[in-house]
């Protein structure tokens, strides 16, 4: 992971720096692997990888995903500046310009694609997560301790 000179230095920093001013961080924990993240520029947050256990299984594509798959690559082209999220709202744009014809043979591919899910896996059935809601904490407005009244005496 850390070429020799690397793990030099950090040896010679752990032994002279510290933590919090206090304590010298041990010889011991120099040598101990250090993980390095890279975080995300915008906003400084470590990035997760999103992997799903071995067992998962897809669900099959819809007719819009198909679509979408196949012109995807094509806008995002005509259009390099474009956001992923631009790009996913234009596509939405154009497949609800389609008519119903121009939809068939997605539609066809993926009943097709459905058929064959359902042979290579008759058991599994579609469980759609519910989604967590988040807190949302409630402000109660200072109510007034004495009645105000607007009228001003001279």
């Amino acid at each position: 992971m850390f070429r020799t000179e690397d793990r030099h230095s950090l040896r010679q920093y752990a032994l002279t720096a510290s933590t919090s001013g206090d304590h010298p961080i041990s010889a011991e924990a120099a040598n101990d692997r250090v993980r390095i993240t890279q975080l995300h520029p915008a906003t400084d947050v470590p990035k997760r990888s999103k992997r799903r256990d071995n067992g998962y299984i897809k669900r099959p594509m819809n007719a819009y995903i198909i679509w979408a798959r196949k012109h995807r690559s094509v806008l995002a082209e005509a259009n390099p500046t474009a956001s992923q999220g631009e790009i996913s709202e234009q596509l939405g744009i154009e497949w609800r310009k389609l008519s119903e014809e121009e939809k068939m043979p997605y539609f066809a591919e993926s009943h097709r694609l459905k058929m064959e899910h359902q042979q290579q896996f008759p058991d599994w059935e579609y469980k759609p997560r519910s989604r967590q809601r988040k807190q949302v904490s409630v402000v109660a407005a200072p109510e007034p301790t004495a009645p105000q009244n607007n009228l001003m005496f001279t």
